[in-house]
């Protein structure tokens, strides 16, 4: 199951320490089934005029780790690595679905298995974090991000069949937020957890906690804004 990491600091940091973690994390992460988190990554930040920027590939991000020094200096960071479902999604420099997703306003990231999901509209979307990210928005118009994620949480819940794991992530230019929703397991307990901290100088939301960071485990259920 993909990995993501949401990092938001009042002053501008070198995202590269972060990084580096994020990726050394991901190369050692494996789902339940032993699959592993490489078929592809993105990088996306805020930059000096307050717009988003991105950096995508379909190799793994520990095989790219030189370009980390092309990430400027900033205040918000998202980062996905991504595990896919079908390999026949895979196709050299096709990065269409790889996250980030992103907009003038947000960027968003996913990491979930959900089975037999019965939706009675046609949401736009390749794969199922591409539409959740558009019913989000759709979300978005209406309410603000806290209630937005309830509501999305509580729809998806109501037309699937089974969800192994539902994890949301969303940074906009003031804020991080997730939604942290998994059914546990016995294989490892804590695999679909997210994993938050906060203090003065950074705020983080990640799928597993970084090496010399102290984390906290999020609730099941449970929506933070930091």
């Amino acid at each position: 199951m993909c990995r993501f990491l949401l990092l938001k600091s009042p002053e501008k940091i070198d995202p590269q320490k972060f990084l580096s973690l994020f990726s050394e994390m991901s190369e050692k992460s494996k789902a339940l089934d032993g699959d592993w988190q490489g078929d592809g990554f993105g990088i996306s930040w805020v930059d000096e005029n307050n717009s988003w920027q991105e950096i995508k590939s379909t190799k793994p991000i520990w095989l790219t780790t030189d370009l980390f020094s092309k990430i400027p200096r900033t205040k918000l960071l998202s980062v996905h690595a991504r595990s896919a479902t079908f390999k026949s999604q895979m196709q050299e420099g096709d990065t269409s679905y790889n996250q980030p997703y992103n907009n003038s306003e947000f960027s968003f990231v996913f990491n979930g298995h959900l089975k037999g999901v019965k939706l009675k509209r046609v949401v736009p979307g390749k794969i199922g974090a591409e539409k959740i990210w558009n019913l989000l928005l759709n979300e978005l118009e209406k309410n603000g991000m806290e209630d937005s994620l309830k509501n999305i949480d509580q729809f998806l819940t109501n037309h699937t069949e089974e969800i192994g794991a539902m994890n949301i992530g969303v940074a906009d230019k003031n804020n991080i937020y997730a939604l942290c929703h998994y059914k546990p397991n016995d294989i490892n307990p804590d695999y679909h957890n997210l994993w938050s901290m906060e203090n003065a100088k950074l705020k983080m939301i990640c799928s597993e906690p970084l090496q010399g960071f102290e984390m906290t485990k999020m609730k099941n259920l449970e929506i933070i804004k930091l």
